[in-house]
């Protein structure tokens, strides 16, 4: 048997297949305990699920949280995020996820802060 891995977000995709960001795409940095629809919202916009997969990463949560303990890998609806809670183990630490597919704009920590994929509505 045989197992295929595919990145959807690959140029030598085919086009049907190929997931692209919105051109319109801004990222947002939540507030602490704020889910992505809201935070969206603040800023005129609207989050889109399937724009969480392009966010997803370290390089644009360092534009929104200091991650001074460095970036980690977790599971959950809430990431990516940042932990600004001290009574967490992963304090100061900006979090992503490989199950994209759990990722939703509506999700909320109350001990973190979001990352929000933002498109205009």
């Amino acid at each position: 048997s045989w197992l295929l891995l595919m990145d959807l977000r690959s140029p030598r995709m085919w086009s049907v297949e190929s997931r692209k960001p919105h051109p319109k795409l801004i990222t947002v940095g939540a507030n602490r305990g704020q889910n992505c629809r809201n935070a969206c919202s603040d800023v005129g916009m609207i989050c889109d699920n399937g724009q969480m997969y392009f966010v997803n990463n370290c390089t644009n949560l360092r534009k929104h949280f200091a991650c001074e303990a460095g970036c980690a890998h977790q599971i959950g609806p809430d990431l990516p995020a940042y932990v600004p809670e001290d009574s967490m183990d992963t304090y100061q630490q900006c979090l992503v996820t490989y199950t994209t597919g759990s990722m939703n704009c509506a999700s909320y920590h109350k001990n973190t802060a979001r990352l929000c994929a933002c498109i205009p509505g």
